[in-house]
């Protein structure tokens, strides 16, 4: 392989290398932003469950007084 050769494989195999990570990139972008939803809606679940059981311990409270 003359040093042209290997020059122009090199360039090609910088540009497939470039292309690759910009893809990676995007697809960090993307899952990042799929994590972001995700912790908001299981934020919101624990924060309906704390609810639900404060709810239910003052209802037993109540019921154990109210004897």
């Amino acid at each position: 392989m003359e040093m042209g050769e290997k020059v122009a494989f090199l360039e090609v195999s910088q540009a497939r290398l470039e292309e690759r990570v910009e893809q990676l990139e995007d697809w960090r972008k993307k899952t990042n932003g799929y994590l972001e939803r995700i912790e908001a809606r299981l934020n919101s679940i624990g924060w309906g469950i704390a609810a639900t059981l404060g709810g239910v311990v003052v209802d037993l409270v109540l019921r154990i007084a109210g004897r």
